[in-house]
Order: C-alpha cells, then sequence, then structure tokens
C-alpha cells in the first residue's frame, strides 16, 4: 500500500508540474477586450494569472549579475530571447543577459500555478547629463571649476534594461579635468528613469586658457558613455556650465627705489596673488606679501618690453594694469631765456623744469637725474631750492612737466652772451636689472616767461562689454595717445552707446570736447554724461564736465564715417584724444516663412464596402442613454451624398432636469497629425432627424479638441451647437471624477452660458427635424488642433426601440489649415511649430530656435517681426533663457537670467532686437523707422548658444541677423 501511495503521490505532483507548465509557457497574451458601451474597461485576474514582475540585480556568488524576477519563491525560471530561443532553464536565479542587443523574457513559475514574467532589453537607453551650476568663474590664483555632476538615464522601452556602468569625461578649452566613473549595476525601469550622482568633477584653468586665450568665455562639456558588460550602450556629449574670468578692473601703477607697487585695489579687498605678463606668458607670479598705502607690492619687470600686472584678490576680483619698460622724450624748460647783466658779480635765478612724454602702452617708471653745461669761467650756477634726482610714473600716453629746482647763477665776468644747456638721463631700475630710456641735451631753455601749467593727461577705459560691436586701438598723436573707437552701427537706425568712460589723473579735472576733424555724412551726437560735447551740425566744444564721466555717442547713418575729438582742458590746454568710426553692418541671415493652405477632408466612404461598414480605428465612442443610443456608420443616409457618421441618442431620464436626465452619443474623430489651432477652420454638415414622439430637447454640436500647452492632451474644448428647443450640453474630452463627460451648460431659449474656462461654446442657430445644417468654425486659439467630436445630446425623456430618438447623419467634415516644417535651419523643442501661411507659428509648448552665427562673421544683432504671446530670447546651450523679452499683444517684458522688468505698452513696437555681446544683453525695442521706444541691458556669464522663440501664441513674420 505504502508503494501505491508513493506512485500515487508522484502521478499527482506530475500532473501538478504538467499544469504549471502549461499556464507557464502556454498563457495567451492578448489585448484586453473592449468594455461595456459607456467606455469603461474591467480586467478580471485569476490566481494563475500572468503577472508583470520587477527585476532585481544581484551579484552572482559565481562572478557575474543574477537578474532575479520579484515576486516571491518560485519554482523555476526560463529565459527566452526575443526569437523564443531558451537561453536559460534552471531552478535557481538566472544570469542576465548576455551582452549583445535584443530583448530577453524571464518566466518564473510560481507555487500557486501561476507565474511572473518581465522582460529586460540590451541596449536603447538614453544618457543625459546635468550639472549643479549654470556657471563657474576662474582666476589666475583660483583656477579650479568644480561641479557636481548627476546622470540620468532614460529608459524608451517597454522592458527593464540593465547599465553596469557609466564612464564621463569632462572637458573645455583650455582647462584639464578629472574623470568621472562609476561601476555598479543600475536597473531601469520601462518606460522610467534612474538619475546617479557621478560626484565631483574638477578642472583647472592653464595658463593657454588664462592668457593664452584670455579667459573669454567657454564652456565645460561632459562626454560620456554608458555600458553594459563591454557593450556600449548609450554615448552623448553635452555642454553644462559655462566658464568664465572675471572682468579686470583697471589698475594703476607706482615704481621708487626698485620697488613696483599696483593700485586701484577695490576698496574693503585684500590682494593675494599677483602674475606679470609678457607677451601674453607669465613672466613672474606668486603671492603678494606686502600692501603699501593700499597698493599691493609686486616685483618689478626684470627685462625691457610691454608687460601687463594682474592682481587677484582673495574675493576674485581682478586689477589689470599695463607697465612699459621702454624709451621716453625729455626736454627741459624754464622761466626765462634771456637775462641781461652789465658787470661781474651779479646773481640770476630761475627755475627749471623737466617735460617727460610717454609714449609707451603701458604706465613707465623711470628715475630721472639732470646736470647744467655752461661755461664755468663766466657763470658759476649753483642749486638753491629742488633737487638733482628724483623718480616718476607716467600713464600710458602721458605728458607731465615738473618743477625740478631754483638755481642761482652768480656773474664771474664779462661776456657778450652766456648759454646754459641742460642734460637729462632717465633710467628704470628694478628686476635686477637697469636700462636708460632717455639720455639727451636740451640746448636753450625755451620759455621766456613761467612754463603753461601740465597739461593733465586724460584716461579712456573703454566698454569692454560692448565687445565686439565695439573694437579699440591706441596710437600716439606726436606725444599724444589717441584712442580710436570703432563702432559697428545698424545702417539707418538710431544708435545709442556709452563706449567709453574719462577718467582723470588728477584729484581734480575738468574737459569738455572739441570735433576737429570729420569725414563722411550721418547724423550724430557726443556727450559727456548729459552734457552735449559736438554733433553733425555744431564742433563744439561743449560745457566742461567733471572727470570721471561717461562718454556717450548717439548716431543715425548709412554710411560709414570718422569724427576726431580734441580734449580741452580749461584755461590750460587742448589735446587730440579721441577718434570714433563708425561702421555700418551687413545682413547676414534672413528668414522669412511661407506655406500655402490644406485640406483634411473625409466623406467617409473609405470605411463602407457596400452596405457593410466599420468604424475606423481613429474614431472613439462614448454612449449613454436608452435603448438604441449608438454611434455607426450609415450607407444609406446622408446630409451631402452617403454613407454618414450617424449618432442616434435617446435621453436616460424623465425627471426635467436636463442635468441629470441627458443621454448623449459622442463620436471623437482624432486626427493623426495635430494641425494648428490658430486660422484654422472645421467644418461639418449634418442632417438632422427626430422620431415624431421625441420631447424635442435636443442639442447637437461640432467639438474641437484643442491641446493649448504641447502635453498632448486636450486642454480647451470649443463647442459648436445647435438646438430645437432646449437640451444639454456635455464634453466630449474631459471627464469628471466619475469618468463620466463633464455636463458643460444647459440650453435654454438658444443660450448656453458657462464659466469654465475649458470650454468655448458658440451657438450656431437653431435646427429642425428633416433638414441639413452646417457647423463650422474658425479657431484663433494658441496650441494645436488634436481631435474634432459630432456629438448629439438628448436632455429629457425615453422610450423602449428608437421611439424617441433622434439621429444626426454627419458628413463631409473638412479641416481647412496652413502647416509646413519649419526651415532647415531652425530646431524645435516640445511641440508645437510650424511655418503657416506667412510666419512661423510657434504656440504650444514649443520652443523654435537657431544656432548664433559665429562663422564666417559673427553676428552682432538678431532682428525679428513678431506678434502675439511668448517669448523672444537668446538661450543657453540647455534652451534656458539668458536674456530676450516676453510679449503679449504691445505690452513687453525685458527679461534677464529670470527676472522680469516691464518695459510698458508700446503699440507702436515692429521689431525687437536681441544682441548677445560681451557678457552684455542688448534688447531694443523699435518701431516702423526704427526709432528705439525702450530698451534694456542685461548682464550675463553663461555662453549664448541659440536664438528663438517660445509660446504662448506667436507669429514670427522675419529673423535677420547682422554683422
Amino acid at each position: 500500500m505504502r508503494r501505491l501511495a508513493a506512485v500515487a503521490a508522484f502521478a499527482l505532483f506530475a500532473a501538478l508540474a504538467a499544469i504549471v507548465l502549461f499556464f507557464f509557457f502556454g498563457a495567451p497574451r492578448e489585448p484586453a477586450e473592449k468594455g461595456p458601451a459607456d467606455g469603461h474597461t474591467t480586467v478580471t485576474r485569476g490566481t494563475a494569472a500572468s503577472m508583470a514582475a520587477r527585476i532585481n540585480v544581484v551579484p552572482s556568488s559565481a562572478g557575474g549579475l543574477q537578474c532575479v524576477v520579484a515576486g516571491g519563491d518560485h519554482l523555476r525560471y526560463v529565459v527566452t530571447d526575443e526569437k523564443g530561443h531558451v537561453v536559460y532553464n534552471g531552478s535557481g536565479p538566472p544570469p542576465c543577459p548576455p551582452a549583445r542587443p535584443g530583448s530577453y523574457v524571464y518566466k518564473a513559475a510560481r507555487r500557486d500555478g501561476g507565474f511572473d514574467v518581465a522582460t529586460v532589453a540590451v541596449g536603447d537607453v538614453s544618457l543625459q547629463f546635468a550639472a549643479d551650476k549654470m556657471s563657474a568663474v576662474v582666476n589666475d590664483y583660483m583656477r579650479t571649476a568644480e561641479v557636481e555632476i548627476r546622470a540620468t538615464l532614460t529608459n524608451p522601452q517597454s522592458a527593464y534594461v540593465v547599465v553596469t556602468g557609466i564612464t564621463a569625461t569632462a572637458g573645455a578649452p583650455g582647462f584639464v579635468c578629472s574623470e568621472l566613473k562609476i561601476d555598479k549595476p543600475l536597473v531601469i525601469p520601462p518606460g522610467g528613469s534612474v538619475v546617479v550622482e557621478l560626484g565631483s568633477v574638477k578642472c583647472n584653468a592653464t595658463d593657454d586658457y588664462l592668457y593664452g586665450l584670455g579667459g573669454a568665455p567657454t564652456t565645460l562639456t561632459v562626454s560620456g558613455r554608458a555600458h553594459y558588460g563591454n557593450l556600449q550602450i548609450s554615448e552623448v556629449s553635452q555642454p553644462l556650465v559655462s566658464i568664465n574670468t572675471p572682468a579686470p578692473r583697471p589698475g594703476s601703477f607706482a615704481a621708487s627705489d626698485g620697488s613696483c607697487r599696483v593700485g586701484n585695489i577695490p576698496p574693503g579687498e585684500k590682494p593675494v596673488y599677483y602674475v606679470l605678463l609678457s607677451a601674453g606668458k607669465p613672466t613672474l607670479r606668486g603671492s603678494v606679501s606686502e600692501v603699501r598705502g593700499g597698493y599691493a607690492v609686486v616685483p618689478c619687470p626684470t627685462s625691457s618690453g610691454v608687460f601687463k600686472y594682474r592682481v587677484v584678490t582673495a574675493s576674485g576680483s581682478v586689477v589689470e594694469v599695463p607697465v612699459a619698460v621702454g624709451r621716453v622724450s625729455a626736454s627741459a624748460e624754464s622761466n626765462m631765456t634771456a637775462a641781461q647783466v652789465n658787470a661781474a658779480g651779479q646773481v640770476v635765478f630761475f627755475d627749471l623744469y623737466l617735460r617727460f612724454t610717454n609714449p609707451n602702452a603701458g604706465y613707465t617708471a623711470l628715475n630721472y637725474t639732470y646736470t647744467l653745461k655752461y661755461n664755468t669761467n663766466l657763470l658759476d650756477c649753483s642749486l638753491h631750492a629742488g633737487r638733482l634726482v628724483g623718480s616718476l610714473t607716467l600713464q600710458p600716453g602721458e605728458t607731465k612737466t615738473i618743477r625740478v629746482a631754483t638755481y642761482r647763477c652768480l656773474v664771474l665776468s664779462k661776456f657778450r652772451e652766456a648759454k646754459i644747456a641742460v642734460d637729462t638721463t632717465a633710467t628704470y631700475t628694478g628686476g635686477g636689472i637697469s636700462t636708460t630710456l632717455y639720455k639727451g641735451t636740451t640746448e636753450g631753455l625755451s620759455f621766456v616767461m613761467s612754463p603753461p601749467p601740465a597739461c593733465p593727461a586724460t584716461l579712456v577705459y573703454v566698454n569692454q562689454s560692448l565687445f565686439p560691436l565695439l573694437s579699440a586701438s591706441w596710437a600716439l598723436a606726436g606725444s599724444y595717445n589717441v584712442t580710436t573707437l570703432t563702432m559697428k552701427v545698424f545702417p539707418g537706425w538710431p544708435e545709442d552707446y556709452v563706449p567709453a568712460a574719462l577718467a582723470p589723473t588728477e584729484p581734480t579735472q575738468w574737459l569738455s570736447l572739441l570735433r576737429k576733424d570729420f569725414s563722411g555724412s550721418a547724423l550724430y551726437s557726443i556727450y559727456l554724461g548729459g552734457l552735449l560735447q559736438f554733433n553733425d551740425s555744431s564742433p563744439g566744444p561743449g560745457p566742461s564736465a567733471s572727470l570721471p564721466v561717461p562718454l556717450r555717442w548717439s548716431t543715425t547713418t548709412e554710411a560709414g564715417y570718422v569724427a576726431s575729438a580734441d580734449a580741452s582742458v580749461p584755461a590750460i590746454c587742448t589735446y587730440p584724444l579721441l577718434s570714433l568710426k563708425a561702421q555700418p553692418m551687413s545682413i547676414l541671415h534672413q528668414q522669412t516663412f511661407t506655406c500655402g493652405t490644406s485640406r483634411l477632408y473625409d466623406n467617409f466612404t473609405n470605411y463602407c464596402t457596400g452596405t457593410r461598414c466599420v468604424l475606423p480605428a481613429n474614431i472613439k465612442t462614448y454612449v449613454k442613454g436608452h435603448s438604441y443610443t449608438v454611434v455607426y456608420l450609415d450607407p444609406k443616409t446622408s446630409p451631402t451624398s452617403p454613407p454618414s457618421l450617424v449618432t442616434e441618442v435617446d435621453a436616460s431620464g424623465m425627471s426635467s432636469y436636463p442635468s441629470t436626465d441627458w443621454g448623449a452619443a459622442i463620436a471623437v474623430y482624432w486626427l493623426s497629425s495635430p494641425v494648428p489651432a490658430y486660422g484654422t477652420t472645421v467644418s461639418v454638415w449634418g442632417r438632422y432627424v427626430r422620431d415624431s414622439r421625441d420631447w424635442e430637447s435636443n442639442v447637437a454640436y461640432l467639438s474641437i479638441g484643442v491641446d493649448a500647452n504641447g502635453d498632448g492632451q486636450v486642454d480647451k474644448e470649443y463647442i459648436i451647437y445647435r438646438y430645437d428647443d432646449y437640451g444639454a450640453i456635455v464634453s466630449a474630452f474631459f471627464r469628471d471624477a466619475n469618468g463620466n463627460p463633464v455636463y458643460v451648460c444647459t440650453v435654454s431659449r438658444g443660450t448656453c452660458k458657462t464659466t469654465d474656462p475649458r470650454f468655448v461654446v458658440i451657438d450656431a442657430g437653431s435646427m429642425t427635424s428633416g433638414n441639413n445644417f452646417q457647423w463650422s468654425y474658425t479657431l484663433y486659439e494658441q496650441g494645436a488642433v488634436v481631435a474634432v467630436a459630432f456629438a448629439a445630446v438628448d436632455a429629457y425623456g425615453y422610450a423602449d426601440g428608437t421611439e424617441s430618438d433622434f439621429w444626426v447623419f454627419w458628413d463631409d467634415l473638412t479641416i481647412q489649415y496652413s502647416a509646413c516644417p519649419p526651415p532647415t535651419s531652425w530646431s524645435v523643442g516640445g511641440r508645437y511649430v510650424w511655418q503657416s501661411n506667412n510666419y512661423l507659428l510657434v504656440t504650444g509648448s514649443a520652443t523654435a530656435y537657431m544656432p548664433l552665427i559665429t562663422t564666417p562673421t559673427r553676428a552682432l544683432t538678431y532682428v525679428a517681426n513678431f506678434t502675439g504671446v511668448g517669448t523672444y530670447a537668446v538661450l543657453d546651450s540647455s534652451l534656458n533663457e539668458i536674456f530676450g523679452v516676453s510679449a503679449s499683444g504691445s505690452s513687453f517684458t525685458a527679461l534677464c537670467r529670470g527676472a522680469s522688468v516691464p518695459l510698458g505698452s508700446l503699440p507702436a513696437a515692429r521689431y525687437v532686437e536681441l544682441r548677445p555681446l560681451n557678457g552684455l544683453g542688448d534688447v531694443i525695442i523699435r518701431d516702423r523707422y526704427g526709432t528705439i521706444l525702450a530698451r534694456h541691458s542685461c548682464r550675463y556669464v553663461v555662453t549664448p548658444r541659440y536664438v528663438g522663440f517660445s509660446g504662448g501664441l506667436l507669429r514670427v513674420y522675419s529673423v535677420e541677423a547682422w554683422g
């Protein structure tokens, strides 16, 4: 008996195993069947059902990784590839798939007779990097940019994806960066994503970046790969972080006794580091060990040449000053050139002045000595007061006269004429060297009376934020340093900028400007602060302005011109200072838009063969009502020519409350591709027929579903309705909390009112049974039309069969629109962008953008003509707005790095200019003639990459780039 029991138990076990394997290998995987007529779907799951399961990845004791199907204790595992071949069959947890692209199905039999199933795919993931900051600043002292990097792995597949590691390399021109790497298995669920912190990457600036490239803004790009085993499954290279150096502050320089000092350090900041550059390369660098009188004490240059000091403070500010060890010129002057004497023993006193001129492009420090040369048999001259040696620091282009001594000359014997000459020597001593900068003799003292006061030099600080719209150069005109400012101007439009500031070289200094020469033809005005100095009709000079003062240049010209200006110091001197050159820009890119009209037409003939008709897959239905409430195709009846789409309905109640009695038959026609919601006309014909016992509480309407924000869902519904007496309207697209259509409004005496912003209801008029009507509407809405719906709603009374029903036979659906792809030079993020009619339509969630033009010529301004609601901006590599404008009709708001400044209502606005300059974004709004209506400037540090538009609802008529 025991043996028979054992045999019986074995047979039972075998039978159970067969059942398990039957469900395991033979279980059907069909889509869910269609649910009840009201649109709801039900799912029934038994104990032996197949269940979707998660995949967990764990290390294997034998090495490698195991992909474990979650769900509990399993009896057996089978893994098959996408061709159905078994790659694993066993009782233990299976290994992860081999490192070759494909899809693998993991099946795990449960003890309840069911099984858990998970699919694992190898390959096809999206790898994206992000940083904890958008920008970083480095300088000569703090050279390291440290950025936290994270990776996002996105799985577009309907299967799990396993990633075993990520490597990432960061790089930027002129930087040396560390590598990032993570080696651990990551499981990405179907359609999901995983975020991984990769850690900190440190990028050190090289001398080539700081000095060879001038510390120009650059972008840190992270390139990386995701891999599964030794198989690379994703690769990406992303610009993430903008790196730049701080704009240097103009410094001052002084030297004496072999000691050099850099000044104009920002108040309250401590200088900590210096670099001395020669020909763009460091020759000396180190810590600042001493601060004397607000100056950083630094080593002096060790050779002749032109140098540049850069001093960095503890807070990161940079002070920059040019220094030259080079030739200077000198002369001697006196308060008299002739003195009459008539006897030996007489005494004459005179004052001696030395005049030095620095022709170099940098500060020049010198030590001077001089001696008098005369006939010692006739005269005996001695120093009465003053000095024989001294030191002096000259600014670039500066001429300075100094009184050095008063001499007493005794007449020793008679003479007809005795001359005095002056030998002058200027030397540079510092950095362990001594070199002669000037050595010469002034044969005759040049002044009869006392020499004029020294003419103070004027410093010109160029507004580097305007580069490359503005360029600057320097040249000597005699002994004076003349600054040439060259500005690109838009032809025929007013330009108004502050290209420079004039600064004093003495504590109190006043100055006016006088036009010296002009060539060309233009309108222009030059101001110091708010004081007009000269213009195209008056040479000036204008009123004197106290320095420092901004130099303002306003001009309108079609052609280039040059205006030179002298500085006039009241009652002292006039000398050449400025040359102003205007150069018209040229057009580099011009984009207009065009698209014809298209038509979507459907008369439903494609869905019928003879008398047999089948609703197409893009028509979804909703029905609620009594008995024969239904949507179908009719091959015999139509308002135009059969077949037609029919909505037949009978009410669901008789309480006399339309909001509860209504019955509806709705057919939703989903478009294969969205079309613009702006300027699109939707029309359809319908034949209205009601049963003679119907209560005439009927409404038939065309609904237009609009995706206004680009998320792919209907956000707004336009309802164009007809009625026979009173009735109800329910939504074809929106559901309430119970899954039923949202009740929109009750139609009473033809009027339907709703306060819900999702709905726009339009009265198309009444309808009478047995007649044909057209429903038609033209939209001017943002977003896209994604679907239309045909609805029939009965608000009262029902009966069995078709008694009390009404029918609408819909036909000849026509959607007329204009939509073409954007030009090839434009890219699109989000939805929706089209060329439409004569404009680029940017709406929904879309951003339409083009790269900034940098070669062969860099564009300086981007001029757009647009109307509507949306944003026009310069964007970074991640399409974030750097600066631009937000428009809503005639109202404009300037945007700057997340901040906004209202510019007001500008109904005359026609053009908006965006000028991405050197860390300065200029927004200019002009009328049709180019007159400036409003402007705003924005400082930024990130690197501009694109110019583009985002909706709202923008119609862009033209975009031009000039440079």
